[in-house]
């Protein structure tokens, strides 16, 4: 064989021999969107079963948990929230968002309440950061650069 024909060859050939490199951060990337989405339909699931009770409510460095000691709240899978004593009921709404802004998967989402009325339960609004979940707590933090942190913790009646 001579020169040309080894040289031509060689090139016909090298495709075989070079290796592509798969990018591991777009697998990541989608593990984590993934597994973000799972976390999320866990803890939707499990919110949305039986009624749940505020066990504490820390605001700007406050306990403000014994205002709703008497409610019970129910999140219903329509994204609707209800708090409810012996003699009222408060309409609300929640969600969870998933932020997809770092790779620690829960800190991503965020547990939103909103409740247009009354003032009391108004200052429950906000995006709260959900610290930890299990099938009867639920647990959501907020970090206020302002002054001090808030927290919130639901537990499964």
């Amino acid at each position: 064989m001579n020169y040309f024909k080894l040289s031509a060859f060689l090139l016909f050939l090298s495709p075989l021999f070079i290796s592509c490199e798969k990018d591991e951060d777009d697998d990541d990337d989608t593990n984590s969107s993934n597994q973000s989405a799972v976390i999320k339909g866990n803890i939707e699931g499990n919110m949305q079963q039986g009624n749940w009770e505020l066990s504490k409510f820390i605001d700007s460095g406050q306990d403000e948990t014994a205002k709703y000691s008497n409610y019970t709240f129910v999140f219903q899978n329509s994204n609707s929230l209800r708090a409810s004593n012996q003699n009222t009921t408060y309409n609300g709404t929640w969600i969870i968002t998933d932020s997809g802004s770092d790779d620690d998967n829960l800190s991503d989402l965020d547990f939103n309440i909103t409740f247009s009325q009354p003032p009391l339960f108004a200052e429950l609004n906000d995006d709260w950061d959900i610290v930890t979940y299990t099938a009867t707590q639920l647990t959501l933090f907020d970090d206020d650069d302002a002054g001090p942190n808030d927290s919130l913790v639901f537990v499964r009646k």
